[in-house]
């Protein structure tokens, strides 16, 4: 409502200098990625932290130097998610604004039909279209690509602390050092009951950075 209200007070000369396809475009597809990004993050921001620190408190109170040492250990994963965003957030750009020429093309044939009839432009109109269409699926395929990485690379990076825990943890369980066995069971549950909220944390992550791209346009 904001948007289209700031479009009618806008100067002619604003409407001279940008095409009409792409101020469609921002105002419908932008703003529906910005909304979806909230309605998705909104919940998993606030559940998923309280589930990290009950899960970490957990395992404190149980071992507090293997905790840390998981600590210690799991920066890797952040700095990948983090990474990640970051190169969504340029990608998601430079796909909104494949849209939006897109847009433009659409808008400026279908208004401009009569003329494209009476000059026989059709296969010129239809090149263009073609092009503009490949050029936004190539941004969509990236874009889907390194968003379906994200997830299996956390995981991994993920399962290698947990593993190395297992392994240095077991070795002092049975040499009968750091905890008893039980309580061993009980922190590498709380340990790895956090990979699934921080790759979920991580795919919010990724729904933000496309959806601040989309904020930046509108």
């Amino acid at each position: 409502n904001q948007l289209f209200l700031q479009f009618t007070r806008l100067p002619l000369s604003f409407y001279h200098k940008n095409k009409a396809g792409e101020l469609i475009s921002r105002a419908t597809n932008d703003v529906l990625i910005a909304q979806k990004c909230v309605g998705v993050s909104f919940t998993t921001l606030v559940r998923d932290p309280l589930y990290i620190v009950m899960a970490l408190t957990v395992a404190l109170i149980i071992s507090w130097k293997m905790t840390l040492m998981a600590l210690v250990l799991m920066p890797a994963s952040l700095i990948v998610i983090i990474r990640i965003g970051k190169g969504l957030r340029h990608i998601s750009r430079r796909q909104q604004e494949e849209m939006a020429n897109l847009t433009s093309t659409l808008q400026e044939t279908v208004y401009g039909v009569r003329v494209i009839k009476a000059f026989a432009m059709e296969d010129f109109e239809n090149r263009k279209f073609l092009k503009r269409s490949a050029a936004l699926f190539r941004e969509v395929f990236r874009y889907n690509w390194i968003m379906k990485m994200s997830s299996p690379l956390t995981e991994q990076l993920s399962s290698i602390v947990g593993l190395f825990l297992l392994w240095y943890g077991g070795s002092k369980v049975f040499t009968g050092g750091i905890m008893a066995p039980d309580l061993f069971i009980v922190f590498l549950f709380c340990i790895f009951s956090t990979v699934r909220p921080i790759k979920s944390l991580g795919q919010v992550n990724n729904e933000i950075q496309a959806g601040m791209a989309a904020a930046d346009r509108i």
